[in-house]
């Protein structure tokens, strides 16, 4: 993405309109750690994601081609059926998001390095 990043542009219109990061998160559903794993470029911002900040900013974002978008695959969609019905998965996942955020990226560490010493 050329110029700031779009989590940058996110910052910055939240900073014209005088409203906390905090006041976002919680009014726009969107998370500090998703925030994060966008700024540290681990994931990209979905275009679900994208579509609920426009709406609470009451703004449209426009990216240049360069724009990476989130692959929308038939695979995809199966994968994401899957996860959803395995309670294990659902549970972990429910428990990762409630760990803060200054310790999410230990504990997934920690599980991937757990999950290579098995193999």
């Amino acid at each position: 993405m050329d110029g700031l990043s779009f989590v940058q542009m996110i910052e910055q219109e939240l900073k014209q309109r005088n409203i906390s990061k905090e006041v976002f998160y919680k009014e726009s559903g969107i998370s500090s750690a998703t925030m994060s794993q966008w700024r540290k470029n681990i994931y990209s911002p979905s275009s679900v994601a994208i579509r609920k900040i426009e709406s609470y900013l009451g703004i449209k974002f426009s990216f240049s081609a360069e724009t990476k978008k989130e692959p929308s695959t038939d695979d995809g969609e199966k994968l994401s059926a899957a996860v959803l019905q395995n309670e294990k998965v659902l549970r972990a996942m429910n428990a990762f998001m409630q760990v803060p955020p200054e310790l999410q990226d230990h504990l997934l560490a920690t599980i991937e390095g757990l999950a290579k010493s098995r193999k």
